[in-house]
Order: C-alpha cells, then sequence, then structure tokens
C-alpha cells in the first residue's frame, strides 16, 4: 500500500490533477485518488493499471489522450503520461 501511495497516488490525488474528480462523490468514473480511503483508492486503481505494460494502462492512455491530454498539467500531455507511468 506504501508504494502505491509513493508512486502513484501522492501523485495524483492534487486538485490540479485528478483528485477534485476521481475520489468518491466526484464526477470521476473511478476513485483511484478517493481521499477518504486509501485502500478504497488502490482498489479503484487495479482496474485501471496493467502491470505487464504500464505504458498500455487505461489510465496513461486517459491522461494522455490522444495527444490533447485529459487534465494534465503539464504543458505537454506526453509529459503527464510518462509522470503517469
Amino acid at each position: 500500500m506504501q508504494r502505491f501511495q509513493q508512486a502513484f497516488y501522492n501523485n495524483l490525488v492534487n486538485d490540479n490533477r485528478c483528485g477534485s474528480c476521481h475520489t468518491r462523490g466526484g464526477a470521476g468514473q473511478t476513485a483511484f485518488v478517493d481521499r477518504t480511503d486509501i485502500n478504497f483508492a488502490y482498489n479503484e486503481a487495479l482496474t485501471l493499471v496493467n502491470f505487464e505494460n504500464p505504458a498500455a494502462s487505461q489510465i496513461v492512455e486517459k491522461v494522455y489522450n490522444n495527444g490533447s491530454g485529459h487534465n494534465c498539467w503539464e504543458a505537454s500531455p506526453a509529459a503527464c503520461r510518462v509522470q503517469v507511468i
């Protein structure tokens, strides 16, 4: 759980990233950065991650969004994509 928190959750939980929508009660479809229960967030994140090929993960592709960037916090969607991997 600590590795999940350090490598994934802490990088995405801020409001200027995924945290404003992807928590329970938010507008996002999955609560992979749920602010009330990190265990719940972890289980939600498991549905979006491809452990064998992280670059092919659903969440990585969504952030990149064919180069247009879904809620990307950098000037380049490719930079956001790399940070999520």
